[in-house]
């Protein structure tokens, strides 16, 4: 379809899927009803019948095309993308960190416990399961 979209040439898709989301109904091509025959005849003898709307359709669908398909297009998204997850990430990594500091210097005797041959290990742990997105919540 995106091929079609790209040639400037109006598509005939059903009312299924993705198809819908492509294609706009009546601007970059027709929609018929999947498993209605006489939907898809009705549509075809449209197209037959009003080639100068047809054509106005084809322009559309290259424009559509070369807004929403194009590869510099989806290279873009796709860099908006990985900016906001390495924010994302980033930004868990401070608050990550601040809840370490947090945790160092109010719990000594916490630390402490990290020392214990056995309660260390157990300690640690819980530490790396929960600790840190409770320090996390506290902070926030």
């Amino acid at each position: 379809m995106a091929e079609s979209l790209a040639c400037g040439t109006p598509v005939l898709g059903s009312r299924l899927g993705a198809i819908e989301e492509i294609i706009t109904d009546g601007r970059t091509g027709l929609h018929f009803t999947p498993g209605d025959p006489t939907d898809l005849g009705e549509k075809v003898e449209w197209a037959w019948n009003h080639p100068s709307e047809l054509t106005a359709m084809g322009r559309e669908a290259r424009r559509d095309y070369e807004s929403r398909y194009t590869s510099e297009m989806n290279y873009s998204l796709l860099m908006a993308i990985y900016q906001q997850v390495i924010k994302a990430h980033s930004e868990a990594d401070v608050l990550r960190s601040s809840a370490t500091n947090v945790l160092r210097k109010r719990y000594k005797w916490f630390l402490w416990l990290l020392g214990v041959p056995g309660l260390g290990d157990l300690v640690r742990g819980y530490i790396r399961d929960h600790a840190i997105d409770w320090a996390i919540s506290k902070l926030g």
